[in-house]
């Protein structure tokens, strides 16, 4: 390793001199790169503060936005509130049923021709307007799909205007 220290050291002690070095000090050749050095170092700290300023400026718009959205994360989360959900669930007339009357249906072909002799006699539509409906139903066939359930001998009172179910009654 000093060798190859002293080797360079050599090289580069007979550099300074060189013809083409002290022309290039001495001349106004010189002063002219002096000048270009200086004005690319200015020109690159002007670049690296305008960066840093729009940086900057970047980081308050991002804070701020996070502020934002943390806002409308808690308006949204106080909206949807289970006592917000409840009362909007009341006021549709929706209601919870018991535990157990609520199950799996396993529908058959059956079911399917029975959907379509409803079709066709008009009891169902396909459209956004509710089906009509009586005022109470059988309490064998679900209001809402029209299919049948199980017997638990509770009858649902529907709601002309909506065909919704607003409440729930068991037959003495």
């Amino acid at each position: 390793m000093p060798v190859a220290v002293g080797a360079t050291a050599g090289a580069i002690g007979g550099l300074a001199d060189s013809g083409l070095v002290v022309r290039l000090t001495r001349g106004r050749l010189w002063i002219a790169a002096l000048g270009t050095l200086l004005v690319g170092i200015v020109a690159l700290n002007v670049v690296a503060l305008s960066l840093n300023a729009s940086s900057s400026k970047v980081a308050q718009q991002t804070d701020g936005l996070e502020r934002a959205n943390s806002t409308l994360r808690a308006r949204i989360a106080g909206e949807q509130s289970p006592e917000q959900i409840q009362a909007a669930a009341d006021r549709l007339g929706l209601f919870y049923p018991p535990p157990n009357a609520v199950e799996q249906l396993r529908p058959s072909r059956a079911d399917a021709r029975e959907a379509a002799r409803r079709l066709e006699d008009g009891e169902l539509t396909l459209g956004t307007e509710p089906a009509p409906v009586s005022a109470t139903t059988d309490p064998t066939i679900d209001p809402a799909t029209g299919l049948p359930v199980a017997t638990d001998q509770t009858a649902t009172t529907i709601d002309p205007a909506t065909g919704l179910p607003i409440a729930t009654s068991t037959p003495p």
